[in-house]
């Protein structure tokens, strides 16, 4: 706002206050849809980037997924091959899986609960 609008407006009150008056009821309700715009705005916002970050974990886990059953099942037969038995290949690999489904038990809250909490709330108040 240039300098001389700001000082007639500083004249106006003093020459015309109920001008003045609603002016600033004017400039305070602009004011407060503007806030409420920017509210609406910032709430898009974190709302795409939280979206678009679920969606990319969503999608690695997916191919993680894919490449650890893959890499699973030719592990199994590798072993079975040299055990002789695709059986014992199998069930050593799901021996495997148990063990480290039981670590990531006992660590769930330490590696999974308080990162995710920790970049949620980022992502969020950010």
């Amino acid at each position: 706002m240039p300098v001389a609008y700001g000082l007639i407006n500083y004249l106006n009150v003093f020459m015309n206050p109920i001008e003045s008056l609603k002016s600033l009821a004017d400039m305070s309700k602009e004011y407060v849809e503007t806030k409420l715009e920017l509210g609406k705005l910032k709430i898009v916002s974190k709302t795409a980037a939280i979206s678009s970050t679920l969606l990319s974990i969503v999608a690695l886990l997916l191919i993680t997924f894919l490449t650890v059953g893959f890499l699973s099942v030719a592990v199994a037969l590798l072993l079975g091959s040299w055990l002789q038995s695709n059986y014992i290949g199998f069930a050593i690999v799901g021996g495997f899986y148990l063990i480290v489904f039981f670590i990531i038990y006992k660590l769930r809250v330490k590696w999974i609960q308080k990162p995710v909490a920790k970049n949620l709330i980022n992502e969020m108040l950010n």
